[in-house]
């Protein structure tokens, strides 16, 4: 993937709108021939992989500071794009070809070509998404930067088939032809799955591997969290995560639509919220007790972007509209809930501030309701008993602000949106681990899937 070289801010570009008025499923090419009216029913929505761009290789001797000051390049900073960054398992070198070598990254660590969002504001989404395998490099002897040797790099085929059928290659352009290679998997497992559902995928299945989460400080707070996904997105790829629902780690995906704002009174409002019920076993759970799980989820939504110029700038939204997940807290009423949610929906303008009625286990979640909301994909896991989980028995979708909003000219209101949501959980403890948890969430799914439900088709 060709990026534009140089410094970026992860401003809204010409470029990286136009990818996400393609993903959204616009035609880029006349994406706003009659205003910003498009047919119903005539959007064709795409997924695109986008490297992060590449810190030059000659400045790599000032690794990592110089990757946490040289951002994502355009158009990287697409919204509705899975953006992927690098990070590298390739340390071992052949002393005996190269004594005075010196690998640059660790093991689990940041590649010494990945760029990072840290420079960006606030409210610009999380990126790069994911981290995938993009090698490493020496410093040979030191400081000079050494490109190799190639057991650090990335065996690929050759565009000189005369010369070799093989050669190296690495960095983010090779991580995001891994996650390209994933994505293409999973589409031919999964044919009837959406591209909002495939990048939930792909993100849903990523971990931080142990070096990354050693970046940590022992006691850190969300600031540290919010640079630790802006170096490394939502961790390192896992085709096998991202792939496989077994019986003891159980995924469950949804895909469903949602109508964010209805025309009142020439006003437009915030709309329908959506409320699934999670098919937990709830007394294996309780059996349980205080056995720990986890449960992970990840909600991907594509927006369409602001067709005005203003549409990066302060109050002028870029988002055409903005989803959010909130999942029901162990000891909460369904009453108190309903009630947050609709808090949630009245507060979602300040994704800094404090919740007036927040999560009662607002303490379990990695990252946290505010920094989880940025951009249009949001993923976030929950840690606790066995037998809180099994209280945690819903999880509601639901619309915030954006352009289809605040602008009654719009025409969006009554529009329906497609969203994917995808769940899991994984016992963290031995004696959980030998619980199926996957049948009696495929019975209770087949015997809801089952029952017509009055007023539907």
């Amino acid at each position: 993937m060709t990026t534009a070289i140089g410094p970026g801010a992860g401003k809204p570009s010409e470029w990286s709108a136009t990818i996400d008025q393609l993903a959204f499923g616009l035609n880029g090419l006349e994406p706003y021939a009659s205003g910003v009216n498009w047919p119903a029913g005539e959007l064709r929505q795409r997924l695109f992989v986008l490297s992060a761009g590449n810190v030059p290789w000659e400045a790599w001797s000032a690794y990592p500071q110089i990757n946490y000051l040289t951002s994502i390049e355009d158009p990287g900073q697409a919204w509705n794009a899975l953006t992927v960054g690098a990070c590298t398992h390739r340390v071992d070198v052949d002393r005996g070809n190269w004594p005075n070598a010196k690998q640059i990254a660790p093991e689990g660590g940041l590649s010494p070509a990945s760029t990072t969002s840290l420079l960006w504001r606030n409210s610009w989404p999380i990126k790069p998404d994911v981290v995938a395998e993009g090698g490493n490099a020496t410093l040979n002897p030191q400081p000079h930067v050494s490109v190799g040797p190639e057991s650090l790099r990335i065996l690929t085929t050759s565009h000189r088939q005369d010369v070799s059928p093989f050669t190296e290659s690495g960095d983010t352009s090779a991580a995001a032809a891994e996650v390209g290679r994933i994505c293409a998997i999973l589409r031919a497992r999964y044919p009837a799955y959406w591209e909002e559902t495939i990048r939930a995928l792909v993100v849903h299945g990523a971990r931080f591997t142990p070096h990354m989460r050693s970046q940590l400080p022992a006691h850190h707070d969300k600031a540290d969290i919010k640079n630790l996904l802006r170096t490394y997105g939502f961790g390192k790829v896992s085709m096998a995560n991202s792939l496989i629902s077994s019986e003891q780690a159980p995924t469950l995906v949804v895909q469903d639509d949602i109508v964010p704002y209805r025309s009142e009174e020439g006003q437009i409002k915030l709309n329908q919220l959506k409320l699934h019920a999670l098919p937990w076993p709830a007394q294996a759970l309780r059996d349980l007790g205080g056995s720990n799980v986890e449960m992970r989820v990840t909600l991907s939504y594509f927006i369409e972007p602001n067709p005005s110029r203003r549409g990066w700038q302060s109050k002028f939204r870029y988002q055409s509209h903005g989803l959010r997940f909130a999942v029901k807290g162990a000891s909460e009423t369904e009453d108190r809930f309903n009630q947050r949610i609709n808090k949630l929906e009245r507060e979602e303008a300040d994704l800094d501030g404090a919740e007036s009625m927040s999560d009662p286990d607002r303490m379990d979640w990695e990252i946290g309701a505010q920094l989880r909301s940025r951009g249009s994909l949001h993923s976030d896991v929950w840690t606790g008993t066995a037998a809180a989980l099994a209280d945690k028995s819903h999880v509601a979708v639901f619309p915030v602000g954006g352009w289809w909003k605040d602008w009654n000219g719009s025409g969006r209101a009554g529009v329906s949106v497609p969203y994917s949501l995808v769940i899991s959980i994984r016992p963290l403890d031995e004696i959980a681990a030998e619980i199926d948890f996957y049948t009696p969430i495929q019975i209770a799914i087949a015997v809801v899937n089952g029952v017509p439900i009055e007023g539907q088709p």
